[in-house]
């Protein structure tokens, strides 16, 4: 009996190289490889001739913008001339096409469908791109994070100085003595906005400065309640700082309500209840905190000194919880109904390290997250009330990504990462695997909005634009997915068989190892 069909390696494409031969070319004798494509979809088989600098280039490309791609052979001080060495080489780059053509993001890029010459053979395989439709290019600093307000149209921004060298010149500038300086000289290695951001035909998006507040240290933690329009941002040095938006001022004018600083290092996460106004904090230094904005009993109180830095909180206001990560790559869950709050499970994700992205869906009960080993773990958090049955669905490798954001698409059953390199990822969420992939910052990427309503992705980095992106309704044509459909069916219906040859040879029941029709647990 043969191996098992594995469903997340249908193929699109047949590929192969037929020969190779000689051809005079500039002057010189070059050996082209002949490629024989056929559309799986449609039966036509097309022939192309590259150069082997021709697939270096594609491979120096694809190379610079996705992880793990494909080895092909390695460039020789001499011509490789004997037939054997040839032979040789045309098997291993048969076997990197044919690597290519199983990840669907490669097979989505520009670069490889015009190598492929599949714009004029096979557009039926020509999927939906992203489109950059807005590109705000006038922060004067690094985004360390960015929230939208859409019925408010406003936008919170918290901006740093980024380079490290800058970074440290300014803060040895800032060094100031009662003789040599007057309070309020001190350049701002940090600063917190916030920008009108009105929806216009003809501009797509007005943002322009209404407020702005600079800080002696970089900031990067940000909430907003909105029934009380207060806006709370955590700096690296542990401070915390409140404003509460001036009555019929339009965000203009913000009074500032409370300065805190009982943390000792970068504050990672930030979140107010609207109905206590209890304010949650969390540190890399290990702290907990909540803090009563009404100056009540619980002014400042120590919920949980860890043993690792914090990493994330998220407030979930409904059911009264709070989500937290930290640097060894555990959640933790509290309930905050009553005071104290009371801790309702720790969960070690598989991964194991410093979980830097997080993100809860509370529409379908699951946690998301990402970690600096590159590892994206899915968690199923259940319903409230049954926290403690938090499972790990499934946890893979994504090689070299350092996934620092995500955000679900639940309309589409997708994942969306951003990681360390500037690149966006969409994940499908039935096998795990990427869909769509591009280069969105020249630099980490530090946040993301995403609008369901619109497929409107903001995404903001370390490079000082926020850019919006259009994400198509389909990645794939309507071709694509009755073939995907029909192969998955035909796959399917070829799993069961051979079990049921297995279960009648060995009359016993085998695992259900072979047939998993969810996410998968091989590495990017």
């Amino acid at each position: 009996m043969s191996e098992p069909f594995d469903i997340n390696l249908i193929a699109l494409l047949g590929i192969k190289i037929t020969k190779f031969s000689e051809k005079y070319t500039d002057k010189k004798t070059v050996t082209y490889y002949t490629i024989e494509i056929t559309s799986n979809i449609t039966k036509k088989v097309w022939q192309i001739e590259k150069r082997y600098s021709e697939f270096k280039s594609l491979h120096d490309i694809l190379n610079k913008t996705y992880p793990n791609i494909p080895e092909i052979p390695k460039t020789t001080f001499f011509k490789v001339k004997s037939n054997d060495a040839l032979t040789k080489r045309k098997e291993l780059l048969e076997k990197f096409l044919r690597n290519c053509i199983q990840r669907r993001d490669i097979l989505l890029n520009n670069n490889f469908r015009e190598f492929l010459d599949l714009y004029k053979n096979a557009p039926e395989i020509i999927g939906n791109d992203v489109k950059k439709i807005y590109d705000y290019h006038k922060l004067p600093l690094g985004v360390r994070n960015f929230m939208l307000i859409p019925h408010k149209e406003i936008m919170l921004v918290c901006c740093s100085e980024m380079n490290i060298i800058s970074r440290a010149d300014l803060i040895i500038s800032n060094i100031s003595f009662p003789w040599e300086k007057k309070k309020g000289d001190q350049i701002p290695l940090g600063a917190a906005f916030i920008y009108q951001c009105k929806p216009d035909k003809k501009e797509i998006y007005i943002i322009h400065k209404i407020w702005a507040q600079p800080f002696e240290f970089q900031t990067g933690a940000m909430c907003w309640e909105d029934k009380n329009e207060i806006y709370c941002i955590g700096n690296d040095d542990g401070k915390i700082y409140s404003y509460k938006a001036r009555p019929k001022t339009h965000f203009v004018k913000m009074d500032k309500i409370s300065e805190l600083n009982f943390h000792k290092d970068r504050v990672m996460g930030l979140a107010l209840d609207p109905r206590t106004l209890n304010l949650f904090s969390c540190s890399t230094d290990k702290n907990f905190y909540m803090t009563d904005l009404n100056g009540g009993n619980y002014a400042n109180s120590l919920i949980h000194s860890n043993e690792v830095g914090y990493t994330n909180l998220e407030f979930d206001s409904k059911n009264k919880r709070v989500f937290l990560s930290d640097q060894s790559g555990t959640i933790s869950i509290y309930s905050v109904e009553e005071f104290p709050p009371i801790n309702i499970i720790n969960i070690k994700t598989s991964g194991q390290s410093c979980i830097r992205a997080m993100h809860i869906d509370l529409n379908n009960n699951y946690i998301y997250i990402g970690d600096i080993n590159g590892n994206i773990c899915v968690l199923n958090l259940g319903l409230p009330g049954k926290e403690k049955l938090i499972s790990e669905v499934t946890c893979f490798g994504v090689g070299l990504m350092k996934i620092r954001i995500c955000r679900n698409n639940i309309k589409n059953n997708e994942l969306i990462t951003g990681d360390e390199e500037g690149r966006i990822v969409i994940w499908s969420l039935k096998n795990g695997k990427p869909i769509y992939l591009w280069e969105a910052h020249k630099g980490p990427i530090t946040q993301m909005w995403f609008e369901e309503e619109n497929n409107l992705l903001w995404t903001g980095g370390k490079d000082r634009n926020i850019r919006v992106w259009k994400l198509p309704d389909k990645w794939v044509t309507s071709e694509v997915k009755e073939f995907d459909e029909n192969e998955v069916s035909n796959v399917t219906a070829k799993i069961a068989e051979e079990k049921f040859e297995k279960i009648n040879k060995n009359n016993d029941e085998d695992s259900d190892e072979d047939d998993l029709n969810g996410w998968c647990f091989r590495n990017y």
